[in-house]
């Protein structure tokens, strides 16, 4: 048993070393392995153990966390996150508003919408459904699409210090998160008129 363990120890160790200039490209290819499998997932309509909740706040911290980045000359980060940003946006574009429907009623079952926000609001679409119960379905679209282009704003505001001739390249990422969020939008706005009365 003991001779089992210092052997694995020894295989992880190794592998460590093959890959430690490549740290970057390991985690790309398990993001983009994850993505592919949600885009599949979601493309057969199961939606597996990722909720479709989870892309926009990923792409949304990819998009911040890679400005940040870019600011701190991380240059290696920021393409890891604007990897995750560009793979989970497409992954999302998988999905159906059938799918966004269906997610949005299971969290209004599980929710009293005239209810005061609670931070645990924010793990779910109850933020979502509560925010529509108070502002409409179109402002609350709009808050969220705001959301998500105020990250956009500020990836593609974070550019000034990337060389000219790879500014369009690295504004890739932003960009493609536009049609996600507006795709995304439109869906909860039609799952929101279509679920919540009077919205």
């Amino acid at each position: 048993m003991r001779l089992t363990a210092v052997l694995w120890i020894a295989v992880v160790i190794f592998l460590a070393s093959l890959v430690r200039e490549h740290v970057g490209q390991v985690f790309i290819v398990f993001i983009l392995a994850g993505a592919i499998y949600l885009a599949w997932s979601y493309s057969r309509g199961v939606t597996s153990r990722v909720p479709i909740y989870a892309l926009p706040v990923i792409v949304t911290l990819s998009l911040l966390a890679a400005a940040v980045a870019q600011l701190l000359g991380a240059a290696g980060v920021v393409e890891v996150l604007n990897v995750a940003a560009i793979a989970f946006s497409l992954a999302a574009l998988a999905t159906t508003p059938r799918l966004w429907r269906l997610q949005v009623q299971d969290d209004l079952q599980r929710t009293k919408v005239v209810e005061a926000f609670q931070p645990a609001d924010l793990l779910s679409w109850r933020w979502w459904l509560k925010l529509v119960d108070r502002v409409g379905a179109g402002r609350a679209a709009l808050c969220y699409l705001g959301v998500l282009a105020v990250a956009v704003v500020i990836a593609l505001a974070t550019l000034g210090g990337v060389a000219s001739d790879e500014r369009g390249l690295a504004a890739i990422p932003a960009l493609i998160v536009l049609p996600f969020a507006g795709l995304s939008a439109f869906w909860l706005y039609r799952a929101a008129i279509r679920l919540i009365p009077d919205a």
